[in-house]
């Protein structure tokens, strides 16, 4: 298949892409827990060739309270709404790997895989809240790398779920009185380091068998859950050579586990704002960060760099010598202290991406946007781009209405869809799975033991 950009939107409760949208006056925060409003959104996006659409989720209210809003409705009862309300685009939900169970994840996205036709995805996290763990019972939260050892194991056990019954495995002949050939229904035994789970699901095998799997990894050990089982991969790239490091670092990742690295589909998040002019565009951006007063700018910084600047004088040095060069945004800040006061960073080098989510935000004309990410399409660093409105509607309007057609004209994305499952629409094969444990599911007696 023809290498084409894939187009993805992440869509927010009342922020859109950027943290003052809501206060525009064509977003009505209000409208964010009606099916209305985001069966709309997904109908545009589907009119417009969108590959999928994709829910962030948290499992407690941010510190931050004007933030509290921002996943207002659980992401898997939202795509299976709008999976039923639409025929085409893929429906990705963020769902943890920390405070659920792999039978009830499998058994709820095979469902909705059903229910869509074959186009459910999972954005696999290990979230990151103490108070998440608070609202669970589960005080501590468990530590960084524990997660993603738990997030490994789960998924293996998920993906062994969702092969237990063969395709075929349903006969349903009238004659004979056979409704099932029992040998094509397996218990999986999955025992891994934290879970034993016997299987098989209740539910027939899915369209896609496994659903498509996302994922953000961005530390090592979530770059190594990224390259061993995600199809896509979320993140968050604001310099072309950084991206095409991390693209490399993945599917090199891929191949190391017997993947192609074709397989694995890199998509950096982007926050477009379109306008006639550059400079349109600019003062645009540059009121929607006047929207953020100062204090909530700074405060947006020091958590996206995990550096206390609340505190500090904005016109004394910037410093730099407390960034974490581990982060993406403080290694960017490293490799380019050009500003030095926290004004002149808040300003000029983090520009709006403070109020974005630390995604780049691209300013500019159509054909200025669309030569941005044609740039970094025919570069390599990568597969697609998610689209964050910078604001719900009109960010998303402006974007399918004047963006689009241009990618289209130049042949970059879709002009119509691909028949099939949201992995045969991205060219993206079901991933292996270990079955040598299985066993057909009417001869098994016992459960399987509890691992240690």
């Amino acid at each position: 298949m023809t290498r084409r950009l894939i187009l993805n939107a992440v869509l927010r409760g009342q922020l859109g892409g950027h943290t003052a949208g809501w206060r525009l006056s064509s977003a009505d925060v209000r409208d964010v827990t009606t099916l209305d409003y985001w069966v709309s959104l997904a109908r545009t996006l589907e009119r417009a060739r969108f590959d999928s659409l994709f829910f962030a989720d948290t499992l407690a209210i941010p510190e931050d309270k004007d933030m509290s809003l921002q996943w207002p409705l659980d992401p898997l009862v939202l795509i299976t709404a709008l999976g039923v309300s639409t025929t085409d685009i893929g429906v990705i939900a963020t769902h943890s790997t920390t405070f659920n169970s792999p039978y009830t994840t499998a058994r709820q996205l095979s469902a909705i895989d059903h229910l869509t036709g074959g186009r459910a995805g999972w954005n696999v996290v290990t979230s990151t809240l103490g108070s998440a763990a608070a609202n669970y019972g589960n005080e501590p939260l468990p530590d960084h790398d524990l997660r993603y050892r738990v997030a490994n194991d789960y998924l293996d056990a998920a993906k062994k779920l969702w092969l237990g019954w063969e395709p075929d495995a349903v006969v349903a002949d009238r004659v004979t009185g056979e409704l099932f050939d029992e040998n094509k229904i397996r218990t999986v035994d999955h025992r891994g380091e934290f879970f034993s789970v016997r299987g098989p699901l209740t539910t027939t095998r899915s369209p896609q068998t496994v659903p498509l799997i996302a994922q953000a990894g961005g530390s090592a050990p979530g770059i190594d859950l990224a390259a061993r089982h995600a199809d896509v991969v979320y993140t968050r790239q604001v310099d072309l050579e950084e991206s095409k490091r991390y693209s490399n670092a993945i599917k090199s990742g891929a191949v190391g586990y017997g993947r192609r690295a074709e397989d694995v589909k890199i998509l950096p998040g982007f926050v477009p704002v379109v306008a006639d002019s550059t400079r349109e565009a600019q003062d645009y951006v540059e009121h929607l960060r006047e929207l953020n007063d100062l204090s909530r700018r700074v405060g947006d910084l020091s958590s996206a760099l995990g550096v206390a600047l609340e505190s500090r004088d904005i016109d004394r040095p910037f410093p730099y010598a407390e960034l974490e060069p581990s982060t993406r945004l403080g290694r960017t800040l490293l490799e380019k202290p050009g500003a030095k006061t926290l004004r002149q960073v808040l300003h000029d080098t983090y520009g709006g991406m403070s109020e974005s989510s630390g995604h780049r935000v691209v300013a500019g004309t159509v054909s200025e946007i669309v030569d941005d990410i044609q740039k970094w399409f025919d570069a390599g660093a990568l597969d697609g781009v998610s689209v964050h409105p910078h604001v719900l509607p009109d960010g998303l309007d402006d974007f399918v209405e004047r963006v689009v057609p241009e990618l289209q004209d130049r042949g970059l994305v879709q002009t119509e869809y691909r028949p099939g499952t949201l992995r045969v629409k991205l060219g993206i094969p079901v991933p292996g799975v270990d079955t040598s444990g299985f066993a057909p599911a009417w001869r098994v007696s016992s459960p399987a033991p509890v691992a240690n």
